[in-house]
């Protein structure tokens, strides 16, 4: 009898869930023990709990829509307005961007999320129009963060626009579009230094003027290649069913390269100032130095929860990752195409946790995604 209990508590809740609700019980006791100590220092457990609490009440929706991405996108595109007016001229908005702005690491996964769904989208969409407008939002999103020299977000964004083509089928289609991303946003990283000439643009870091020779050589470089490739295509059959998987497999390797780059860049830090300068090498240092200062502002969730509730809750926070990544992977094997775009969306969630802490603007929407992709039919 009390294995058949405890198959159906695993049937009803899945362990993910059960450690979510100890936390949510342990975060209530902990906030109201500060309470009623006078101590006005709860607002952490309180957005912990209201995201379990969404998180929970978000699984009855059991059909999903691209609509409820759609509504995200939409509601940023005031923002990202507002953003690059004040950037590119220095003229505030009635929305109050400056204060927005000033929050670098909320900024920054925003950002990261809207890149994420609207690469995504365009890449996926079969309407032009929608696709058009997916494409213009997400180069936005990308040029706001070149401008604020996020190198974290650019560094994410990067990868996971390479790593789009290794997650879903690689149709044509996809690729196409997915390669027009690739280039539009090479192309704008190598004109970033042109725009310090300007006197009213607001940007916080200066880019060096070598990063547009090596990006436009790789640039031309590449375009040959594609083109040359792209001549083999069967025009006679449909785009939608011709699969490239070579191309699939170049993505890969160009994946593990630059996340090799990241990995080096990282664990070097400021060793790779010491290193002779020999060709390339002064973009390395550059770069890394700009990732090491990224890094260093930033606080992951892991390092938040470190600090606010010790070993215990960092612990708690990697068991959630790895069950909520164990759920994702059995997921995506049954999952049809809206589904997997959700799943996929949550996975860049999990992957940004690494680099920043929970935010509002950002997170709620994450966890609802995710919620929903796990949920649903």
């Amino acid at each position: 009898i009390l294995t058949e209990k405890r198959a159906s508590v695993r049937r009803t809740f899945r362990r993910e869930e059960i450690v979510l609700g100890l936390a949510m019980i342990l975060l209530a006791i902990y906030a109201a023990v500060k309470f009623f100590c006078n101590q006005m220092t709860y607002e952490k457990e309180v957005f912990l709990l209201y995201l379990i609490t969404a998180y929970f009440l978000m699984k009855g929706i059991k059909q999903i829509s691209r609509h409820y991405l759609n509504l995200i996108l939409y509601s940023a595109v005031p923002l990202l307005i507002g953003a690059l007016v004040f950037l590119l001229t220095g003229k505030d908005s009635v929305l109050g961007i400056t204060d927005f702005l000033e929050q670098s690491e909320a900024i920054g996964s925003y950002l990261f999320m809207v890149i994420c769904i609207g690469t995504l989208l365009c890449c996926v969409e079969k309407k032009r129009k929608m696709a058009f407008f997916y494409g213009i939002l997400s180069i936005c999103g990308y040029f706001v963060l070149l401008l604020l020299g996020d190198a974290m977000g650019v560094c994410l964004t990067v990868i996971w626009l390479i790593i789009m083509p290794v997650l879903f089928p690689p149709t044509v289609i996809l690729i196409k579009k997915n390669l027009i991303l690739c280039f539009a946003f090479a192309i704008i990283l190598s004109n970033m230094p042109l725009l310090q000439l300007g006197e009213n643009i607001q940007m916080n870091v200066q880019y060096n003027l070598q990063y547009s020779v090596y990006i436009n050589l790789i640039i031309s470089v590449a375009g040959i290649f594609i083109c040359r490739y792209w001549d083999k295509i069967p025009k006679e059959r449909e785009p939608e069913q011709i699969l490239m998987i070579k191309f699939q497999l170049w993505y890969k390797q160009v994946a593990v390269f630059l996340l090799s780059v990241l990995l080096l860049c990282t664990l070097m830090g400021n060793r790779m100032m010491e290193v002779s300068g020999h060709i390339g090498v002064e973009i390395l240092k550059s770069f890394s130095s700009a990732l090491e200062k990224a890094i260093m502002q930033n606080e992951s969730f892991y390092q938040q929860l470190l600090e606010d509730y010790g070993l215990v809750g960092c612990f708690s926070g990697i068991v959630l990752c790895v069950l909520f990544g164990s759920q994702i992977k059995r997921k995506w094997k049954k999952a049809d195409g809206t589904r997997r775009i959700f799943l996929a969306i949550g996975v860049a969630f999990w992957a940004q946790t690494f680099f920043y802490q929970l935010q509002p603007f950002s997170t709620p929407a994450f966890v609802i995604i995710l919620s929903m992709a796990l949920a649903a039919r």
